[in-house]
């Protein structure tokens, strides 16, 4: 609600601020430029469409940070659990060679 708050008083004041240029522009080129109600409101409509573009860009980033994030705790689990069979199969291996150096010498 506050950001509603901030976005209206700024929205006035490009609304002032484009006002005032408009002054000084017909001042010191002697044309008229209006800033007109319709103008505005197209303006507030660009900006829109620029914030619904924006904000799903950023979701869309966000989307795949997440994403690659959950890859990389899944591959950290696979190492995990790949190491808990390594060890249970290095037994086995260790196992299997002392009987074949036994059955070899014997």
């Amino acid at each position: 609600d506050e950001t509603k708050s901030k976005l209206m008083t700024h929205m006035g004041m490009v609304h002032k601020v484009t006002t005032d240029v408009c002054g000084e522009y017909f001042e010191k080129l002697r044309r008229p430029v209006y800033q007109t109600p319709k103008s505005y409101l197209s303006f507030i409509q660009s900006y829109r469409k620029m914030y619904t573009a924006k904000l799903e860009e950023l979701e869309n980033k966000e989307s795949r940070v997440k994403l690659g994030l959950e890859k990389l705790k899944q591959g950290a689990r696979d190492v995990e659990r790949m190491k808990g069979v390594l060890a249970e199969e290095d037994k086995k291996l260790a196992v299997a060679t002392e009987e074949t150096n036994k059955m070899l010498q014997g």
